[in-house]
């Protein structure tokens, strides 16, 4: 048995080295990872190899056929040609932007305005600024070509392939999708079911629990980025058509929809006195506009309980920082001695009703119990 770690040209040497009779099994370099003992070289990188391979629940990487590579390779093409066309596009508006030609963000607008520009004698564009954006053109027109040459070897792929128009058979999975995947998963064999497949693609929540203490957050977004965007995409899509169907589970996509809409509004319409309390969106964040929003809401009935429930605090030295309570209670007018933690009033800002209030220890006691 032969362990090799999944890098470039792993899948060919692993053809190799099956045809002249032996067994190979390809490991992810991550798993391979946590058996390197020191640092890296080829010795320590062969023993931590040999280590993981001999491992009884140690996960695979099933290797590629000749086909598969072919075309893995023509997405990897037409996707490097996609960002070559955004970017020349980006690039074209930021050149016109320059002289004061601002076009619209989708790169069809380009497409039909850049001729026109180019032809016509505007007084914004010179003579070999013209040149230079035909050129341009020229450069686009031809990106188009390739791209759409490329979209129907995908289309000739998948009406040849019987796995990929089995694929396609699931609603928001297109030929490129289809074929896309087909190129991805070596051996469907090795997944037991779809939500290994999901892990293995990424779309699982990702975990950090410890026995009772379950934690749950966003997607992995582990293996192919490719591969996941057109999944991400062709479900969008569903959704996106849901309510227009009539089927079962296009229904329940659209009820779906609508539930997570009204508990977006019903969190809006929560947010909503928070947000008027503060004094509005333009004055959230004024220095103090908070302070006089929570005291307007309060009222002085409510600021008492809250000064002698922070007196109360200071008095049972909660573990809340001391010294920043002290000084919140000093700019309200509330002395602290620090040696015995007893509160005393000032007579200063507070009034003498909160004076007395405060000071007679079975008042104070009182107020506590109805503030808590």
């Amino acid at each position: 048995m032969i362990g090799i770690e999944a890098t470039q040209g792993a899948h060919y040497w692993a053809r190799v080295l099956r045809a002249l009779g032996h067994e190979v099994r390809l490991l992810a370099p991550q798993f391979v990872k946590p058996y390197l003992k020191s640092q890296k070289n080829d010795a320590d990188d062969a023993e931590a190899i040999c280590e993981a391979v001999s491992r009884p629940n140690m996960r695979f990487v099933p290797s590629k056929s000749i086909d598969q590579q072919d075309l893995q390779a023509l997405h990897r093409i037409r996707s490097r040609m996609i960002g070559s066309r955004t970017q020349l596009g980006n690039q074209i508006r930021g050149l016109l932007a320059e002289y004061g030609i601002v076009l619209p963000l989708h790169l069809s607008q380009v497409r039909t305005a850049l001729p026109r520009l180019i032809e016509d004698d505007s007084p914004l564009l010179s003579g070999f600024g013209r040149q230079l954006l035909a050129a341009l053109y020229e450069e686009l027109c031809a990106l188009e070509q390739r791209i759409s040459k490329m979209e129907e070897q995908v289309q000739q792929i998948h009406r040849s392939n019987p796995l990929c128009q089995k694929i396609a058979a699931v609603e928001g999975i297109w030929p490129v999708t289809a074929t896309a995947v087909v190129a991805a998963i070596a051996d469907r064999r090795s997944f037991h079911n779809g939500r290994q497949f999901a892990a293995w693609i990424g779309l699982v929540p990702r975990q950090h629990s410890s026995r009772d203490k379950q934690r749950h957050f966003g997607i992995t977004k582990r293996g192919d980025p490719y591969l996941r965007m057109l999944l991400v995409h062709g479900a969008r899509s569903v959704v996106y058509r849901a309510p227009t169907k009539t089927d079962s589970r296009s229904q329940w996509i659209a009820e779906k929809q609508q539930l997570g809409t009204a508990k977006k509004a019903e969190a809006t319409g929560r947010r909503e006195p928070e947000v008027k309390a503060r004094g509005g969106r333009a004055n959230a964040g004024q220095p103090g506009a908070e302070r006089r929003a929570f005291k307007e809401l309060l009222g002085p009935a409510g600021l008492r309980a809250l000064r002698v429930r922070l007196q109360e605090l200071a008095a049972k030295r909660m573990r809340l920082g001391y010294r920043r309570l002290t000084a919140m209670l000093g700019r309200e007018g509330v002395e602290v001695d620090h040696k015995r933690v007893i509160p005393a009033v000032s007579g200063g800002r507070i009034g003498d009703a909160d004076s007395a209030a405060t000071t007679d220890p079975l008042e104070w006691k009182r107020q506590s119990a109805q503030w808590r």
